[in-house]
């Protein structure tokens, strides 16, 4: 999903944070690591570091419900990302 965010348009936090959890592939490597930089760095002007959080831990707890493990595994390596 990375690859296709339109970022001349404008995307929601949702499609920003989707497209990061995305930009990861289920070994934890990063396919676009601007996107997730820029996102990680600029998040505190459009939504404090615990929402985000809260949105990370909602959408990982909703990939279990739906078995995807692979979305579960790209939420986890996000995180990792983010505190490292």
């Amino acid at each position: 999903m990375a690859g296709t965010l339109d970022l001349d348009k404008g995307c929601t936090v949702e499609e920003l944070l989707r497209g990061c959890i995305e930009a990861f592939d289920d070994s934890g490597k990063v396919r676009d690591p601007q996107l997730v930089r820029m996102f990680l760095m600029m998040h505190p002007w459009y939504i404090p570091s615990s929402q985000l959080a809260a949105k990370l831990l909602h959408i990982y707890q909703q990939s279990r419900k739906d078995n995807s493990n692979s979305l579960q595994v790209k939420t986890c390596h996000l995180v990792r990302y983010w505190i490292s």
